[in-house]
């Protein structure tokens, strides 16, 4: 069954210049084209479900042992990082305020 449909798709495309060997040939194409979308559909359906089923473990947890948690800061770190955000910003407010001179004059 296989070896005589290959077959016949190889004299169709040996063929592909004529219009009545294009059909067929169209034909598994298209059915190929869909057959692609839909596993395609499939796949990204699992795989979303997936994680969703997944979060929603994550969230459900009681002991949070599989739940991702943020780093604990202390007060020393924050206030260090707060200073850096400070310097940066205090960096940026003041590009503006210099002069540029006009290399064109």
């Amino acid at each position: 069954m296989f070896t005589s449909m290959f077959k016949d798709l190889q004299a169709y495309y040996a063929a592909r210049h004529e219009p009545e060997s294009m059909r067929p040939l169209a034909e598994v194409y298209w059915r190929m084209l869909l057959m692609i979308g839909f596993l395609m559909v499939f796949g990204v359906l699992a795989y979303g479900t997936g994680e969703f089923f997944g979060v929603i473990n994550n969230l459900s947890s009681a002991d949070g042992s599989s739940a991702t948690h943020a780093a604990t800061l202390d007060r020393n770190s924050l206030q260090n990082t707060l200073e850096v955000l400070d310097a940066r910003r205090a960096r940026f407010d003041a590009a503006p305020s210099a002069a540029v001179s006009d290399p064109s004059r």
